[in-house]
């Protein structure tokens, strides 16, 4: 049913992924080292210098991590994430957050 393993499955050999597959593989990893870089980004232009550039850096970058895995996993299904309780966890309790959080936006 549900295992607790919580990192994602990769093959066994470099050599057997084609060579999309190991592309977008290194571009994931290359992000994942520029985000643990993200205490560096100092913005000197805004208000809040040592705030604001590290969330606009992290926010895009995790979000072009996050495209490139989406596009890697339905090219390679063994990249996909493996069932866990806690991703299930989660998931509960992110979507009524989701679902209801557009309620907030309404001007009375």
């Amino acid at each position: 049913m549900y295992s607790l393993r919580l990192a994602p499955v990769t093959p066994l050999h470099p050599s057997s992924i084609p060579k999309v597959d190991s592309l977008l593989f290194s571009a994931i990893s290359v992000g994942l080292v520029l985000l643990f870089l993200m205490p560096l980004v100092v913005t000197e232009w805004t208000v809040s210098p040592f705030i604001f550039g590290k969330a606009i850096y992290a926010r895009a970058l995790i979000l072009v991590l996050v495209a490139l895995w989406i596009v890697l996993r339905f090219r390679d299904p063994a990249y996909d994430l493996p069932r866990s309780w806690v991703l299930l966890f989660f998931c509960r309790l992110r979507i009524p957050r989701l679902r209801f959080s557009s309620y907030r936006c309404q001007h009375r």
